[in-house]
C-alpha cells in the first residue's frame, strides 16, 4: 500500500484477483476507519502500529 502501487498492479504481482486486492484493501480501510488509503497510511505512522 505504501508503494502506491495500483490494485491491479498488486493483484498481478501476488498472483490473485483485483476483486481479491479490494477486499482485503476495504478491510483495512474498515479497521483503521479510513476514506482513503493515505488516511489508513496516516494512522499507521501516527499511532505506530506494529504491522508484523
Amino acid at each position: 500500500m505504501a508503494g502506491g502501487l495500483r490494485d491491479r498492479d498488486i493483484a498481478n504481482h501476488l498472483v490473485i484477483s483485483e476483486s481479491t486486492v479490494k477486499f482485503h484493501m476495504n478491510n483495512v480501510l474498515a479497521k483503521f476507519k479510513a476514506r482513503t488509503r493515505y488516511q489508513a497510511l496516516h494512522q499507521v505512522v501516527v499511532n505506530s502500529v506494529d504491522l508484523g
